[in-house]
């Protein structure tokens, strides 16, 4: 296979094609790694509620719910890009916290990996959001009773269902067969 050959570079996503063996140029989209939290409260099934965030996505020119979440910074660990994304967008901090693993979120053409974590024992920091986020609106939803239509948030309820059920914790970078 020949190198990716940058094609545009952008402010959030770069793309790069390539031939593949047959001589068909293929394309990818580039971007930096992203992290999700799944901040959590309460106890059981009936009455665990899960925090949402409403944010308006311009690419679908719509307001969704969905998980907070945020890009991994240039130098930021996918942990450490959590615990800020958490504080930024909702204003909560946690003291307790589990990796669930990650999923590529359109391996078919983009790049992406997200890592998902889980967020409990949760207290209001000092500081409310800033910026973009100030204007972010928040609900707690009872966890089995949620209606988005966010894949992100989709794929990493389901890493918390197999963490909770005694499964793995979904595709390992380091095994490139995902097996």
């Amino acid at each position: 296979m020949c190198n990716w050959e940058l094609t545009f570079s952008g402010r959030i996503v770069n793309v790069e094609e390539r031939a593949n063996a047959r001589g068909e140029i293929r394309e990818r989209v580039v971007t930096r790694d992203a992290c999700a939290i799944i901040a959590l409260r309460g106890e059981g099934d009936d009455d665990e509620e899960l925090l949402l965030v409403k944010q308006y996505r311009d690419p679908v020119d719509a307001y969704l719910w969905e998980l907070p979440a945020g890009r991994v910074d240039s130098g930021e660990t996918a942990f450490d890009c959590a615990r800020r994304e958490l504080a930024e967008e909702t204003g909560y901090s946690a003291k307790d916290w589990e990796y669930l693993g990650g999923f590529y979120s359109s391996p078919g053409f983009a790049s992406e990996f997200i890592y998902v974590f889980l967020a409990t024992d949760l207290e209001m920091a000092d500081d409310p959001p800033q910026g973009d986020e100030a204007d972010l609106t928040m609900k707690w939803v009872l966890r089995n009773a949620i209606n988005v239509v966010d894949a992100k948030t989709l794929a990493s309820l389901y890493l918390l269902h197999r963490h909770r059920t005694g499964g793995d914790r979904g595709f390992d970078q380091s095994n490139s067969q995902g097996l």
